[in-house]
């Protein structure tokens, strides 16, 4: 799906069955992956999503506090946005730091590490993937505020 209907052409070269954008949210699909838009996935539709996964690259996918343990409860995966979602900061940072193109997919291919880090502790604490996410992020922030040791 998409809000640029040229691309049905592609979704058809790829053998992929074209869904309308309205209803893109609700499809029978493995992956939902919501982009560019924000609070797609709300109270309303948390409990009719019919995916195995929620993973997008749009900031903030969750309209309010408290979706994750909903999804979570049904049985869908919710990998957090600010996550699945760094490669933009990754960009901006290389851009910013005038940093190579190998260096921002070197930092990007981090993503997936740090993923595979969270859903493991998420499975092993019992917490929602989007908790584990909130709590490392806080320990790297902990830690970056931390003056060095002294030598």
């Amino acid at each position: 799906s998409d809000i640029d209907e040229g691309k049905r052409r592609l979704a058809a070269e790829l053998g992929a069955q074209w869904v309308n954008a309205a209803d893109a949210v609700l499809s029978q699909c493995d992956v939902l992956a919501p982009c560019a838009l924000g609070g797609a996935i709300d109270a309303d539709n948390a409990e009719l999503l019919r995916c195995e996964v929620v993973c997008g690259s749009a900031n903030n996918q969750l309209a309010e506090e408290g979706l994750d343990e909903r999804l979570a409860d049904r049985g869908v995966l919710y990998a957090p946005d600010f996550i699945a979602n760094a490669g933009g900061v990754i960009h901006v940072y290389g851009e910013i730091g005038g940093h190579s193109a190998d260096r921002a997919r070197a930092l990007a291919a981090g993503i997936e590490r740090t993923m595979g880090g969270i859903l493991e502790a998420s499975a092993a604490r019992g917490i929602t993937p989007l908790r584990a996410a909130h709590e490392l992020a806080h320990e790297r922030l902990g830690s970056a505020r931390e003056p060095a040791a002294a030598a």
